[in-house]
């Protein structure tokens, strides 16, 4: 679990270094960006939390590790719905 925090942070710390080459210049996009950081930001402080007091709650360890999934999947079917809305607006 260390490791993969380890990622997540730097892969966090990575992007939002590497934001202002790959972002429009329009406001609009500076802001949608900074909101999925923000975002970022809350769950990486809520997630231990939250994690900690299931553990306290004496959780099974496969209970703990399909919960901390879900925001993933949720993240990755989002994702995926805004790939093939921007591929259908292109054409």
């Amino acid at each position: 679990m260390f490791v993969a925090g380890l990622g997540a942070s730097l892969e966090a710390s990575r992007e939002s270094t590497q934001l202002p080459r790959h972002t429009s210049p329009r406001i609009s996009a500076r802001r949608a960006s900074a909101g999925g950081l923000g975002i970022g930001r809350i769950g990486a402080i809520l997630g231990p939390y939250l994690g900690g007091t299931l553990m306290g709650l004496k959780w099974p360890v496969n209970q703990l590790f399909f919960t901390a999934a879900i925001p993933a999947l949720l993240s990755s079917v989002v994702m995926m719905a805004m790939s093939r809305a921007m591929k259908e607006q292109k054409t």
